[in-house]
């Protein structure tokens, strides 16, 4: 197996562990937010209102997810319609 094919074959592993843990985190996260609050994100995702859902879901943990994390558990929600 040469150099370019090995860089590849770990960029897969790393991009489907990557996944792995950002569900896993999504499942946990989903535990901490309770579900009004959590449709609530969601609708301000669907009104266009990004920045005040991922507030909302800092707000919701308790200050407990850094900004960079609830962005992505919103933007995953915003990609598959679900949090979790």
């Amino acid at each position: 197996m040469n150099f370019l094919q090995r860089f590849l074959d770990h960029r897969r592993r790393e991009q489907q562990t990557r996944r792995e843990i950002g569900q896993k985190m999504d499942e946990y996260l989903v535990t901490l937010i309770d579900p009004q609050t959590l449709r609530e994100a969601h609708d301000l995702v669907d009104q266009g209102k990004k920045i005040l859902a991922i507030k909302r879901v800092r707000e919701a943990t308790g200050g407990r997810l850094g900004l960079k994390e609830a962005k992505d558990f919103v933007d995953r929600f915003d990609k598959h319609g679900s949090g979790a």
